[in-house]
């Protein structure tokens, strides 16, 4: 019987300054499963909003008329003047100074980008499916006690796992639970299929009384989500020209971090920090806005590219921690909890004040490189030296030729 649960993100007083194994034979509140870790997740503990919420937040700063819903990218090519069009499916077109693919994990900026023919173009299947479900707060509290139906706890076990946390102002508990999946996905324009509460039932029978009251609590009737990520074949890169990629166009990763949006946040602030540099240099005239907005995208993959492709190998490597199947860790919950503390510590107490430093002086730094080897072709006499001029294009061409 795998009676194994961690509550991983809520902890009690006594534990908000240190992380740590339970004590042998340490259990629940109810005495049936032992507590095997806690994690420290900062004073305030596990602070998270619904998606929706978060959205109905943000809409409320943008300025009016600057988002235009329901277009899907077609086409995307580089015009006379330096503009960017963009050809919609719908037959429509816009065009703009530069083009930024967030257009998530089956992202068609992603394949104009890499070509139709690279597996880095579309996202692939990691053989796993999670099945989600909303249950009543008073039913649930009901099944397995107030306190752990009001607090985000996962249950761990061998090739598999399933958390549950309390969302809509803890109205409702929200239910995930991840199983393998030997086979191919059938069709992966759609990543959602229709489920039944006995697929949940029948791969958790063997499982602690917790887990079993749960999922005799789910519908009827669920969604199963196919599992996609970016770790077979990661984008070789995020910027070419005035086209960038962010978000999960540009890294998809499996959920198992739960960090996908914070991390796709983190590159619009990136994003929003080098453009407003690149604006300003411009306005300066430090920089012509074309060459501005290329060393804005390449300051952000710089920037970005390691962390954002950390964090798609890490969620899949903490899956198989959870799950028993860790080389490395396998069922030892000393090794567990060390690699889950750092691995989560990394992604929630990030430097956001060092990653905005970076970026503007990254930004700065390539600005400087620019007016340097500008100075360097110009002659004693002040005049432009014409043959080292063309020396160093001739250069550049070959380079990007090779």
């Amino acid at each position: 019987m795998h009676r194994r649960w961690v509550d991983g993100f809520n902890v009690t007083e006594q534990q908000k300054d240190e992380d740590g194994a339970a004590e042998e034979g340490e259990e629940g509140e109810e005495g049936e499963e032992k507590l095997l870790y806690t994690l420290h997740v900062g004073a305030k503990g596990f602070e998270g909003c619904h998606r929706a919420h978060l959205l109905d937040a943000l809409v409320k700063i943008i300025p009016e008329g600057t988002v235009e819903f329901g277009k899907r990218i077609d086409a995307v090519e580089e015009i006379v003047g330096g503009k960017v069009r963009m050809r919609f499916v719908d037959g429509s077109s816009a065009e703009a100074d530069a083009l930024i693919g967030c257009d998530g994990i089956k992202s068609r900026v992603r394949e104009l980008l890499f070509g139709a023919s690279n597996p880095a173009s579309y996202p692939h299947y990691t053989n796993r499916i999670a099945f989600r479900g909303l249950i009543p707060m008073p039913a649930a509290i009901a099944a397995i006690g107030e306190y752990k139906a009001k607090r985000q706890h996962m249950h761990i076990g061998p090739n598999q796992h399933m958390l549950h946390f309390p969302v809509a102002g803890q109205t409702l508990m929200n239910f995930v639970a991840f199983l393998p999946d030997p086979n191919d996905w059938p069709d992966d324009t759609k990543m959602v299929a229709p489920a039944k509460r006995e697929e949940v039932v029948e791969a958790f029978k063997s499982w602690g009384p917790t887990c079993q009251a749960i999922t005799r609590l789910l519908p009827d009737d669920l969604d199963k989500w196919a599992i996609f990520d970016s770790y077979d074949h990661p984008a070789p890169f995020y910027a070419k020209d005035k086209i960038c990629l962010a978000g999960d166009a540009a890294h998809a990763a499996a959920p198992h971090h739960g960090a996908g949006a914070g991390i796709g946040i983190e590159d619009a602030l990136c994003l929003s920090t080098v453009l407003e540099d690149a604006m300003a240099a411009c306005q300066k005239g430090e920089v012509g806005l074309d060459q501005a907005i290329k060393m804005a995208f390449q300051t952000f993959e710089e920037v970005r590219h390691e962390r954002s492709q950390w964090l798609v190998q890490s969620s899949r490597r903490i899956c198989d921690v959870y799950e028993f199947m860790d080389a490395e860790t396998g069922t030892d919950v000393e090794k567990q909890l060390a690699e889950i503390k750092w691995r989560s510590h990394k992604i929630w107490f990030f430097d956001i004040e060092g990653m905005v430093m970076e970026s503007k002086e990254g930004f700065a730094k390539m600005v400087e490189d620019q007016r340097k080897k500008a100075a360097q072709l110009v002659g004693e006499d002040g005049r432009l030296d014409r043959a080292l001029f063309w020396q160093r294009a001739l250069t550049e061409i070959e380079s990007v030729g090779a």
